[in-house]
């Protein structure tokens, strides 16, 4: 088995810290701006398919309704469907 040199390798000296930062994360800033965002869109994307959902139903409804409502006063009148 080999003995490793003292003689440190190019590739790790040039990756070795030298002097720690005194900056922390909190001094950098953060990324509460960012999740704000992030928030925001996902509300309004949420919003969005809701209001979609919830108009789609609506649609269907009235579309059954006007049918139902067809289809009532067709039989009243007699006649098999509605014009």
């Amino acid at each position: 088995m080999g003995v490793l040199s003292d003689d440190a390798d190019p590739m790790v000296t040039v990756m070795k810290l030298e002097k720690a930062p005194q900056e922390s994360y909190a001094d950098i800033g953060g990324l509460d701006q960012q999740i704000q965002e992030i928030k925001v869109n996902l509300s309004v994307f949420y919003i969005l398919v809701n209001t979609y959902i919830l108009l789609d139903v609506l649609v269907c409804s009235i579309a059954v309704y006007f049918y139902e409502s067809c289809s009532i006063l067709a039989s009243l009148k007699g006649e098999s469907k509605c014009k």
